[in-house]
């Protein structure tokens, strides 16, 4: 549910010191995660983030500030919270537009005392009370400084109770904003609009804007104009007189209309140039009474069209904060682990699948989306070295074939002469397989030492560029178990021609082979 924030302390008008709607802007505010009854604060949080002063927030008016590693916060938090003057603000901004430079250590000497900064007090304004009741229709405050401030005074207080920042060595952000409120707060909040008057007129009007006045969907032309009507009547003197400049021109053709159908008549077309405020609002008022005509009827339709944005009954109603508990639009859920979030992936699937079209569940599993990219990415990777990796170790078992079988090439005198001695084809044959087994068993552990020494540097590198020791490069057990027995196994795939060859040679022209 929406609500502006306004610093008591700051100096300077309301309006510079307002920060935003919490409703509007994810920069600012953020609900710290609820234990899972919904109460409190989960240690999600309290785990992960050191208190650097004060506590943490234990009634529904208080908030955390929040800083990053180095104890540090944006500019543009510092001003939404009344913190950095509005003045020296706008000034980094317009030495920003300038693309002036920036001092190393210029930002170094703005420092902010914590206990400053916990005694400043505010006051929450929700959405409902933005609007202030003006006859049958409500007035929007939010541009009025004077009507701003006085709402100010009777608005609710908060309170800054304590100042966190991430542990050392924690990864996951849980908090993205500068301010941290409990869900104790937006219960208040809810509650206390679905108790307002303003809220209260509009769900009891579901026809009808309860702030404009006109009706959410007019039926017809009709009862567009008669709304328009309705309600540029109802606008103050300054924004009636600001409004001449749409309809001046529809004036004066009505006017020399009225003119042409009564020639003996003189009708002056005004000068709204020479007019003050008060004639100007006159003069609309004027017009919206002259006699109905189409050319009339006409602009006031195109005006609605235009200008005039009813919403919806429930555009309204989330404009002026109200939300149900019983209907939520979104359900946020966490998990402590990556496979409790499979589990529940998995649940919601499997209801899917029995439940209705209208009653099926939309999910979105964003850390399931990021992995699954970074998943592809490097499966494409992957399999491009495997290619690589694929043609090396072909080119290395022919070349293992070569090799062998140039070894029988020169020990053709050595095979005939165990031939000779009794040697059977099948030991000839073994005699050959153990040499590329050994050559392959020395060359995979070869391999493997030298892989785990490169992981060294590699490691070392990977600190650098990522920033922090978490990320290690490492080669698994069974993986290198398995890498070994691949290398045999290519070696001696690669040397059995060259051992049948040798077996079958016969051992007379073996011997005389010199």
């Amino acid at each position: 549910s929406g609500m502006m924030m306004v610093s008591d302390s700051t100096a300077g008008s309301y309006a510079e010191s307002i920060s935003s709607s919490l409703s509007s802007s994810t920069k600012v505010f953020t609900q710290l995660l609820p234990k899972p009854d919904g109460t409190g604060i989960s240690p999600a949080i309290t785990d992960n983030y050191d208190v650097v002063y004060g506590s943490y927030p234990r009634n529904y008016d208080e908030m955390v500030l929040v800083l990053d590693k180095n104890n540090e916060i944006s500019a543009q938090a510092l001003y939404s919270l009344g913190i950095l003057p509005t003045e020296d603000y706008r000034n980094y901004l317009r030495r920003i537009d300038r693309k002036e430079k920036f001092e190393e250590d210029e930002f170094k000497s703005i420092k902010f005392n914590y206990a400053d900064i916990c005694s400043r007090e505010y006051s929450l304004i929700p959405a409902c009370d933005l609007y202030e009741k003006n006859g049958s229709t409500y007035t929007d405050i939010k541009q009025d400084n004077i009507k701003l401030a006085e709402a100010c005074k009777g608005a609710m207080k908060v309170k800054i109770t304590g100042i966190i920042k991430p542990k050392e060595g924690m990864d996951t952000k849980f908090i993205s904003s500068p301010l941290g409120y409990t869900k104790a707060l937006t219960d208040y909040i809810i509650n206390y609009t679905a108790e307002s008057q303003i809220v209260k007129e509009q769900l009891a009007n579901p026809k009808t804007n309860i702030i404009s006045g006109l009706p959410f969907l007019p039926e017809n032309d009709d009862e567009k104009a008669s709304a328009v009507k309705k309600y540029i009547l109802s606008l103050k003197t300054s924004e009636k007189a600001t409004l001449i400049g749409t309809i001046y021109e529809d004036i004066k053709t009505q006017i020399g209309t009225m003119q042409s159908q009564n020639p003996g008549s003189k009708i002056e077309i005004p000068d709204i140039s020479k007019m003050n405020e008060v004639q100007r609002a006159a003069l609309v008022d004027q017009y919206l009474n002259m006699p109905d005509n189409p050319q009339t009827k006409e602009q006031l339709i195109s005006f609605y069209e235009k200008y005039i944005s009813t919403g919806s009954y429930d555009d309204n109603l989330k404009r002026l904060g109200y939300v149900q508990d019983e209907t939520p639009c979104t359900i946020a859920i966490y998990a402590d682990s990556f496979e409790d979030k499979e589990s529940i992936a998995d649940c919601i699937e499997e209801y899917n699948q029995k439940a209705g079209e209208e009653d099926k569940i939309t999910y979105n599993d964003i850390i399931g989306i990021l992995l699954s990219s970074v998943t592809t990415i490097i499966n494409v990777i992957s399999y491009v070295l495997m290619a690589f990796v694929a043609v090396s170790l072909i080119v290395s078992s022919i070349m293992i074939g070569i090799i062998t079988y140039i070894s029988v090439l020169e020990r053709t005198k050595e095979i005939g002469i165990l031939r000779a001695i009794g040697a059977s084809k099948r030991n000839i044959s073994r005699v050959f397989n153990a040499e590329t087994f050994i050559i392959g068993l020395f060359a995979g552990i070869m391999g493997i030492a030298i892989a785990l020494l490169l992981l060294i540097p590699i490691n070392i590198i990977i600190h650098i560029i990522a920033g922090m020791d978490t990320v290690n490069a490492f080669l698994p057990f069974i993986n290198a178990i398995g890498l070994i027995a691949l290398s045999i196994l290519l070696t001696l795939i690669g040397g059995i021609i060259p051992s049948k060859k040798a077996a079958k040679k016969d051992p007379v022209t073996a011997l005389r082979t010199e």
